[in-house]
């Protein structure tokens, strides 16, 4: 019987603490990486699991977090074996699961909702062009940082582009009550059905409840294939008529009708919240200096603990189940879709399974290849320094694989600021004669240099952190202002957004 989940048993450079969660595949338990101190999610294969599809999935969750590297989706550090089993170390992340989060505060206000959509639209924009689609978006794979943030996690029935099916082939992968109509019916599954799926979780932040309810998994599966979704206004009538319009299209039957991209949802948002996705980028620069009371987006606190999401439900269907259950609907024959989900969950019954949900991670350090870091981004900028009335100073802006850095313009490139990713709070962008910012009480200045009065309007950006340097403010001219808003917005995942004068 092994003995690796004992705290304070040893495996390879970890010390395990203690177990935090278990399913039908593997355990996931707390470590420490002693020779660096951090606190680790320890990943390893149920020994009593010996079928080489499940480990053909595991190392396929490896290698596909292994190429994406965004701070909204957690990372894997290392990929290793150890005493003939196979583990994964990856991102220990602090917070709460949506689902959890959902739960205990129930329907939150419509522009909370959508902040917390447009930061999961933002990592799967990132997952979707490296060709990866993650075809099991929920709640309870959404992990509510301690700083605001989130953290997708849980990429084991992921698919990437051109890469070998890592389930038995036609088999479907999801979960009932968030899986998109292609996905039930065996069709093709591209980024359109994620969209599909976070169309459900941005339902349940806004009324607490699924747009369908069934009695059993087949029921639901039924009702994502052929019935409207419940109205919003069934659950909560106070919600505005954007909200309607974002869910309906969202949750269009056919993956045509819906939005066609994270970047197509994330634009369709800010225009009714007021944040800047980077669709919207190309555009801003035309927004005239107004008042823009609704742009205040404020992120939601989570609880300050670490945890790790369990217990999806995974359905796998063969294809005739789901060929002849489509034809059945496509002809209406309600009697004989009947008697073929009868046999579909039937299937299902002896196929379900409870994969491990925990907190994953995107860079394979010990893989067998090593992954080549995001490169360096740089740009010509002014930063504002000093107190009371700042001046400007010319700097270069670094954006590195950990951190947002200035340093100085000159030859000996001191260190001005280096701000951690996970310490940025907000970004905003205003176009004036100083820099603004959404405070909790609307537009406002963060700053007002020597002489602005006099000077033509400029582009300014300013990062607001949870360190003790508050406010980052840089100033940018024309040609760079939108290369250093779309890099930054990657490397954090915070959209910015548009921030207009405070009128009076």
């Amino acid at each position: 019987m092994s003995t690796h989940g004992v705290p304070g048993s040893v495996i390879g450079k970890y010390r395990v603490v203690g177990e935090l969660g278990r399913g039908a595949t593997g355990i996931v338990y707390k470590a420490v990486d002693d020779t660096l101190g951090r606190e680790v999610a320890l990943k390893v294969l149920n020994p009593a699991v010996a079928d080489p599809e499940i480990l053909k999935r595991f190392r396929s969750e490896a290698s596909i977090l292994a190429r994406l590297s965004h701070p909204g989706i957690a990372c894997i550090y290392e990929l290793f074996r150890a005493n003939a089993e196979l583990f994964m170390v990856m991102e220990l992340v602090h917070g709460e699961t949506l689902e959890n989060l959902s739960r205990r505060v129930g329907p939150l206000p419509p522009v909370r909702a959508a902040y917390l959509v447009d930061q999961i639209l933002a990592a799967l924009e990132h997952a979707h062009r490296a060709g990866v689609v993650h075809r099991d978006m929920k709640p309870a794979n959404v992990m509510v940082t301690t700083i605001g943030g989130i953290k997708i996690m849980d990429f084991g029935v992921a698919r990437a582009r051109g890469a070998e099916h890592v389930t038995l082939d036609g088999y479907l992968v999801g979960t009932p009550s968030y899986m998109s109509p292609e996905q039930v019916l065996g069709q093709h599954v591209d980024e359109r059905a994620d969209l599909y799926s976070v169309g459900v979780v941005f339902y349940r932040l806004l009324t607490g409840a699924l747009p369908f309810a069934a009695d059993t998994p087949v029921g639901m599966l039924q009702q994502h294939v052929s019935e409207p979704p419940a109205p919003l206004r069934s659950h909560r009538n106070d919600l505005p008529d954007w909200c309607d319009a974002i869910v309906d299209r969202a949750l269009a039957k056919s993956p045509e009708d819906r939005f066609q991209d994270a970047r197509a949802f994330r634009e369709t948002l800010a225009r009714e919240t007021g944040s800047l996705p980077s669709i919207d980028l190309a555009n801003a620069f035309s927004v005239p200096e107004t008042p823009d009371d609704a742009g205040h987006v404020v992120p939601l606190a989570a609880a300050p603990h670490a945890t790790v999401p369990m217990g999806t439900i995974a359905i796998a269907a063969r294809p005739p189940v789901a060929d002849a259950l489509m034809l059945a609907l496509r002809e209406k024959d309600r009697a004989r879709a009947t008697s073929i989900l009868i046999v579909f969950g039937a299937i299902v019954a002896s196929l379900v399974a409870v994969p491990l949900h925990v907190a994953k991670p995107a860079r394979l350090v010990a893989a067998a290849a090593p992954i080549e870091p995001m490169p360096d981004n740089v740009f010509d900028t002014r930063i504002l320094t000093g107190k009371g009335q700042p001046r400007e100073r010319t700097a270069r802006l670094v954006l590195s694989d950990a951190a947002l850095t200035v340093t100085a313009g000159d030859e000996k490139r001191l260190t001005l600021h280096s701000v951690p990713y996970a310490s940025v709070v907000s970004i905003s962008y205003s176009r004036g004669q100083y820099p603004m910012w959404n405070s909790p009480k609307g537009p406002a200045p963060v700053a007002r240099a020597r002489d602005a009065a006099r000077r033509a309007p400029r582009h300014w950006i300013a990062v607001r952190t949870n360190t003790d340097t508050r406010f980052v403010v840089l100033r940018f001219d024309d040609a760079h202002i939108k290369d250093v808003l779309w890099a930054l917005q990657e490397r954090t995942g915070h959209a910015p957004q548009i921030v207009g004068k405070r009128r009076g």
